[in-house]
């Protein structure tokens, strides 16, 4: 074989080569699949399909479920009720967003009323409240479903008991500044309670972290000499700078039968929901 013919073979078998390449490198560029966390598929370093890993989702076995530590109906004017759910969130490191809930009200003989449903914020890692206000009795009873061999009518019954559920909850991993419990505080506490006046809580509430905050939400929780809730409200702040104080007031229509002798107040930032890219 003469070297010129070696010369085209060896250039022949290099342009073939390089044709390989290119084609190789097109055929895994209009192939290759990037792993996401929306996909559908578990990929990547997901530890669950979507979930797990640097998704911000957590898989079912990285989940503790709420715990609903009481529910309950207060009257706050004749005939109006607010009825309140105080739930403990074991997650340390998760919210949830947009969480279905239920509350079904019961009479004191145990008829069916009626219920009322929504959606909340699961804060990580804290205790929280869920409150729905200005529930009418007739509202309930609107609403009910009652056996048809029943003899008692509905108008006949008002609200003693509430059970409160929660639907399905997405957990994900929250932001590191909503897991900064010590950023927000309260002081200047002051209450006025008595049997003839309208019943009043004040506080300050101050942002001393770093960060400026999102919305955030405080609970009052009112409690008599044995622990026993005797009422709730609730009321937001839409933004909290960092270093900032704002003061913030609860009232009741009517005062309580037996004074208050302890107040909780629960302060969240409620994180607004991210959207998926």
């Amino acid at each position: 074989m003469s070297w010129s013919t070696k010369r085209k073979i060896i250039y022949l078998a290099i342009f073939i080569a390089l044709v390989a390449v290119f084609l190789g490198f097109f055929l895994y560029s209009i192939t290759r699949h990037t792993a996401t966390c929306f996909d559908g598929i578990q990929d990547g370093n997901e530890t669950g399909v979507d979930c797990g890993g640097s998704c911000v989702r957590l898989c079912s076995d990285q989940e503790q479920q709420p715990i609903v530590l009481w529910s309950r109906i207060f009257a706050i004017a004749p005939g109006v009720y607010s009825a309140a759910a105080y739930v403990q969130n074991l997650n340390a490191t998760a919210q949830a967003f947009s969480v279905p809930y239920t509350f079904t009200f019961w009479s004191a003989t145990g008829q069916l009323l009626g219920s009322r449903s929504g959606t909340t914020f699961i804060p990580a890692g804290q205790n929280f409240t869920v409150i729905e206000s200005d529930i009418s009795a007739s509202q309930l009873t609107a609403s009910s479903t009652l056996s048809v061999n029943t003899s008692v009518k509905v108008g006949q019954q008002l609200p003693a008991r509430t059970d409160f559920q929660f639907g399905p909850i997405l957990w994900e991993v929250a932001p590191t500044a909503t897991r900064d419990f010590n950023a927000l505080q309260i002081s200047n506490l002051q209450t006025s309670f008595s049997t003839t006046s309208t019943p009043r809580v004040e506080a300050d509430i101050a942002n001393v972290s770093y960060t400026d905050l999102p919305r955030v939400d405080i609970s009052a929780i009112l409690y008599d000499a044995s622990g026993n809730a005797l009422g709730v409200s609730k009321t937001y702040i839409s933004s909290l700078p960092q270093q900032v104080s704002k003061h913030i007031v609860f009232t009741w229509i009517t005062p309580f039968a037996t004074p208050p002798t302890r107040v909780e107040l629960l302060p969240v930032v409620n994180e607004p929901q991210p959207t998926p890219n």
